[in-house]
């Protein structure tokens, strides 16, 4: 039966088989998974079909799937497959709840999760354990439950593990900016403690007298949660892998498909269509040599939106590009937010340089403008604008400032060990580029790293310049960055805090947010840091350097732009420092 509906919010394939609901069949990886190692695991950003894949999986896996279920569910596959219905088939799904609640009550929290999926796989195969949901540890359960079924008449048992790193993640990202609450290192160890000894659980049960028909496969977000535990490195993590790049996501296949089974869009328009999907939606890629796949959750929106909109479909055939930002309040899914977290980046291979982080594509980038002006307050557009067209020190003070407080950035990146001066210029330019893409202002090209021309004598630099086209009218930046760290504080348990920076995020941010912009000038610099800043003692020094550099390079535009009609160059030059968490922006020629 051909699909007749798109479905949203579903992950079970069972459910949406029965639904009569789009589905991409993903099972030709299947036979693959288990070639690899014993163990596997699946690294994908979030909401891109993990959860979907794993339910696929139990049901192409499963000893108990009825031959009419498994017809049902992959009707392009044959019965009799490479593993399929060869094992006893445990899912367990790690989300626990963490809020309001100590390390012991999530450790609590996942002991239950784990005790309740073991309970329905012992009821569903028929195996007699003892039972140790009462005040018992889990792990040892599990290892009662693998004991029973190793020694079943059937001997294959498959763990298959979804959000496995949840609620290690909700801890460590949720929140932004100075609202994140610090989470002291020993507390988050002891979070992680028990996810760390599920793993070497299972790692013990698949050594024990090198039992081969044990398998996991995990799915998660990131390998940050277990990066420090020895439990899991017998596991093999496939996402880079050339031979599992189509594993999640949409193929451009997939998406004419979907096109397809939509009756008001006739086939004169799909390719219009199709180019709307690969505007906004596709740009992800797991290895560099394939092809680029599409996010699923948003694709299925999407298209549902489309399937129950003729009327929207007629619009949409007369989009153009200008439109982009209007139209992202109707092809957009709220209910999924990507585009704040830098889980929502991919790495793009640079050639033989190093893999860069970049925005995969429209939909992400439009989102990503829309945080951006809510970042500054309501009114965004209209002071981002002003300050480009009429610049001046508060106005581009206000928008630098906003951006600091935008999710993507906030305390747990400025005031990272890591962030330097380049990361800083990289930022800001990114983002400026972005917001000169959607929001349409007299300024229209942005230029990084510029030289003086070569009629100028002197040599001279500018981290940022933002000109119109005839090159007259031109914004000039140069960016100073004065790390936390790098800061000679007053308070001995201030500056202990500033080695230690995200760890005290709260109190780093909320002690720059109090200083007035005279003190934040006045402070000084350490002096085991000082040659990074040219020898500068203070704030104000690394201000004046910075002027000095940003003049140069405007009086020398200056010199060898001539004025024409009488009107002399319109050029104004600015320094913009990040000190800790707060920016300073002083004009330095008007």
């Amino acid at each position: 039966m051909e699909p007749s509906e798109f479905i949203r919010g579903v992950s079970s394939l069972v459910q949406l088989r029965n639904g009569n609901g789009f589905v991409v069949d993903k099972s030709t990886f299947f036979p693959l998974l288990l070639k690899f190692s014993m163990h596997v695991t699946l690294l994908y950003p979030p909401r891109f079909g993990k959860s979907f894949t794993l339910s696929s999986a139990a049901v192409w896996f499963d000893h108990k799937t009825s031959t009419e279920l498994f017809h049902k569910c992959f009707p392009s596959s044959a019965l009799g497959a490479h593993q399929a219905q060869a094992f006893f088939v445990l899912r367990l799904d790690l989300s626990v709840d963490t809020s309001g609640g100590s390390a012991d009550d999530i450790r609590k929290r996942l002991f239950r999760k784990i005790i309740g999926s073991l309970s329905l796989f012992c009821s569903r195969y028929g195996l007699t354990v003892k039972d140790e949901s009462e005040g018992k540890d889990a792990f040892e359960y599990l290892r009662a439950v693998a004991a029973a079924a190793r020694f079943s008449s059937h001997q294959k048992m498959l763990v298959l593990i979804d959000e496995y790193d949840r609620f290690f993640n909700k801890v460590l990202l949720e929140g932004s900016g100075c609202h994140l609450e610090p989470v002291a290192l020993a507390e988050l160890s002891r979070m992680v403690e028990p996810l760390c000894s599920l793993f070497e659980t299972l790692k013990d049960i698949s050594n024990d007298d090198d039992w081969e028909a044990f398998r996991t496969i995990t799915a998660g977000v990131s390998p940050l949660a277990i990066a420090e535990s020895s439990g899991w490195n017998c596991a093999s993590i496939l996402t880079p892998l050339k031979e599992f790049a189509g594993l999640m996501g949409f193929s451009e296949s997939d998406i004419i498909a979907g096109i397809h089974h939509i009756e008001h869009i006739d086939a004169d328009s799909h390719a219009h269509f199709l180019s709307l999907f690969r505007r906004f939606f596709n740009g992800y890629r797991f290895h560099p040599d394939a092809a680029t796949v599409y996010n699923p959750t948003l694709c299925i929106f999407f298209l549902c939106r489309l399937k129950s909109a003729p009327d929207l479909c007629k619009r949409l055939l007369k989009h153009a590009e200008n439109d982009d930002l209007a139209l992202l309040g109707v092809i957009d899914d709220p209910n999924v937010n990507t585009s704040c977290s830098v889980l929502s980046l991919l790495g793009a291979a640079g050639g033989d340089g190093p893999v860069l982080l970049v925005i995969p594509n429209l939909i992400v980038r439009l989102r990503r403008v829309n945080a951006l002006m809510a970042s500054m307050n309501p009114a965004g557009n209209h002071i981002f604008r002003e300050a480009l067209i009429d610049p001046s020190a508060d106005g581009l003070q206000a928008v630098f400032n906003g951006f600091l407080r935008e999710p993507a950035y906030g305390s747990r990146v400025v005031l990272h060990q890591n962030f330097s001066e380049a990361t800083f210029q990289m930022t800001m330019a990114r983002t400026l580029e972005l917001l000169l893409r959607f929001l349409p202002v007299q300024v229209i090209l942005l230029e990084t790293e510029v030289c003086l021309p070569r009629e100028h004598q002197t040599p001279g630099f500018a981290d940022i310049v933002m000109r119109d086209s005839s090159g007259r009218h031109q914004i000039v930046l140069e960016l100073k960055c004065v790390r936390v760290s790098a800061l000679d504080y007053e308070d001995v348990a201030l500056q202990e805090k500033a080695a230690h920076a995200r760890f005290h995020q709260c109190d780093l941010w909320d002690y720059f947010d109090g200083l007035t912009v005279d003190r934040l000038r006045a402070l000084r610099t350490r002096s085991a840091h000082q040659r990074y800043y040219r020898q500068a003692c203070s704030v104000e020094n690394v201000i004046n350097q910075g002027i000095a550099q940003a003049r140069e390079y405007a009086q020398g535009v200056r010199a060898v732009l001539p004025a024409a009609a009488g009107v002399k160059p319109d050029i104004h030059a600015f320094v913009v420092a990040l000190v800790g968490t707060r920016v300073v922006v002083q004009e330095a020629i008007g």
